[in-house]
C-alpha cells in the first residue's frame, strides 16, 4: 500500500467512524423517545393486533397505529425520523463522490481503495438502520412485553389463550386472583350485567368483561351499573382487551365505574389497596 493509498483510506475510515458515532447517537435517541411510551404502545398492540378465527394475525390496524405514533408523537423532530431510512445511502453516496472527485488518484490506487472500502462497509455499515422505523419500534415493544411477563404475579407463565368472551372472563378472573382478589365468577345468562365479583381487603367491585375487536360502548357501562345496583355494590369496572368510546367514558364519569384495559388491573389493585391503607 503506497502513501497516497494509505492517506486516502485513512480519511475514508475516519468518515465512516464519524458516521457510526452519529448512528449510535441516533439509535440511543430513538430508544429513549420510544421507551417512555412503551406501556401505551404495548396496550395499543394488544388492542390492534388481533387474530381471526383461523389463527391468522391481522396487523393492519397495529401498523396504522405505529405510523400514527411515528408521525404524531415523534413529530417534533421530523428530520430525525426521515433521516433514518436514508442513513446508509447518504454515507455511501458521500464516500463514492469523494472517490470519484479525487482526480489525482491513479486507477490502481482507486481500485485498491474500492476493495478496502468493501471490507470497511462490512464493519461500519451493517449495524446501521436498514429496517423501517416501525419494525424497530415493534421489536422494542415485543422486548418490553417479554420483560413484563417475567414480572407478572404468575411468574411469567404464558397467558391463557383467549378466543371468545367466555375465555376472556376466565382470563380476567385468573389475573385478579393472582393479584390477591377473591373472585366469584357470575358470567352466565341472567348475570344482571356482572361477570365477576371481586373482593380485596373488604372492598367489593363488580366487573364486566368485554372481549372486543372494536371500542367498547356505553352499553357495557350501563350493564355494570345495573349489576352494581342488583348486587348492592358501590364500585364497578369494565375490563376489556380493546379501548372505550367517548360515550362510554362520559357515562362512566357520572358513576362509580372504572374503565380498564386488563393490563391495568395491577395498577387498579394497587389503588384499591392504597385507599384501604389511607382510608
Amino acid at each position: 500500500m503506497d502513501i497516497e493509498h494509505r492517506i486516502y483510506l485513512k480519511d475514508i475510515v475516519k468518515t465512516l467512524s464519524e458516521r457510526q458515532l452519529q448512528h449510535d447517537a441516533l439509535r440511543a435517541e430513538l430508544q429513549e423517545l420510544v421507551r417512555k411510551h412503551l406501556p401505551t404502545l404495548s396496550r395499543k398492540k394488544q388492542q390492534k393486533l388481533i387474530h381471526d378465527d383461523y389463527g391468522q394475525a391481522r396487523d393492519t390496524e397495529w401498523i396504522k397505529e405505529l405510523s400514527y405514533f411515528i408521525a404524531n408523537v415523534l413529530k417534533y423532530d421530523n428530520d430525525f425520523v426521515d433521516y433514518l431510512p436514508t442513513f446508509k445511502e447518504t454515507i455511501l453516496r458521500e464516500i463514492n463522490d469523494s472517490i470519484v472527485n479525487a482526480r489525482s488518484l491513479s486507477n490502481a490506487v482507486r481500485a485498491a481503495i474500492n476493495r478496502d472500502l468493501k471490507q470497511h462497509q462490512a464493519a461500519f455499515l451493517v449495524p446501521l438502520f436498514e429496517r423501517p422505523l416501525s419494525v424497530i419500534i415493534w421489536q422494542m415493544v415485543d422486548q418490553y412485553e417479554d420483560e413484563q411477563k417475567s414480572r407478572t404475579p404468575t411468574g411469567g407463565k404464558p397467558q391463557p389463550i383467549v378466543n371468545n368472551g367466555h375465555d376472556y372472563e376466565h382470563a380476567c378472573c385468573d389475573i385478579l386472583a393472582a393479584l390477591g382478589w377473591s373472585v366469584v365468577h357470575r358470567g352466565h345468562s341472567g348475570d344482571q350485567g356482572v361477570d365477576l365479583i371481586g373482593e380485596l381487603n373488604g372492598n367489593r367491585v363488580a366487573f364486566q368483561c368485554k372481549f372486543y375487536s372494536s371500542p367498547v360502548g356505553n352499553a357495557a357501562v350501563q350493564e355494570v351499573i345495573a349489576g352494581m345496583t342488583y348486587e348492592g355494590i358501590s364500585t364497578g369496572a369494565v375490563i376489556t382487551n380493546s379501548s372505550f368510546t367517548i360515550a362510554a367514558r362520559q357515562l362512566a364519569n357520572t358513576a362509580e365505574v372504572v374503565l380498564l384495559h386488563h393490563d391495568q388491573l395491577a395498577d387498579f389493585t394497587a389503588l384499591v389497596l392504597d385507599s384501604v391503607s389511607t382510608g
